[in-house]
């Protein structure tokens, strides 16, 4: 009898045990989660405050190229004005290569522009040379058509 007592008691005790060790693990999971929730949310925080940062910096770029544009150099430095002379070329050469996608784009034969002219025996461009014709290969007659 002494066993049979002793059985109900050894195996509460044991599910007592489980009990407690399974809430233990539960708060560690928990913290686990929260912690990891808390870095997410920092990084997020660091992610839009770095996008906020280079929008300002592109904002107060342009608008210093402005000042500049307006030939306003007082207390501009020679990196400065060197800067904003390369940025200049750069947005020419930018124009340039967009029309020069748009004309391809839309169907202009590559290396016909005015600028290839000189390759194919126009200085001023006028002159364009066709591009050549396709040969047409002949068609087969199906053997049920003769």
């Amino acid at each position: 009898m002494l066993l049979m007592n002793s059985r109900p008691d050894e195996l509460r005790r044991q599910l007592g045990t489980l009990w407690r060790t399974a809430l233990v693990g539960f708060d560690t999971v928990r913290e686990v989660v929260v912690r990891s929730s808390q870095s997410g949310r920092l990084r997020f925080d660091i992610a839009v405050l770095h996008n906020q940062r280079s929008q300002l910096l592109h904002h107060l770029g342009e608008l210093v190229a402005q000042q500049l544009e307006e030939h306003d150099w007082n207390g501009a430095s020679v990196e400065m004005r060197e800067t904003f002379q390369r940025l200049q070329e750069v947005e020419t050469h930018l124009g340039i290569s967009r029309a020069q996608a748009a004309d391809n784009a839309f169907g202009a034969p590559r290396g016909f522009e005015a600028e290839a002219a000189a390759d194919y025996g126009s200085d001023d461009g006028a002159e364009e040379v066709p591009p050549p014709k396709r040969k047409r290969s002949p068609r087969r007659r199906s053997k049920g058509a003769e």
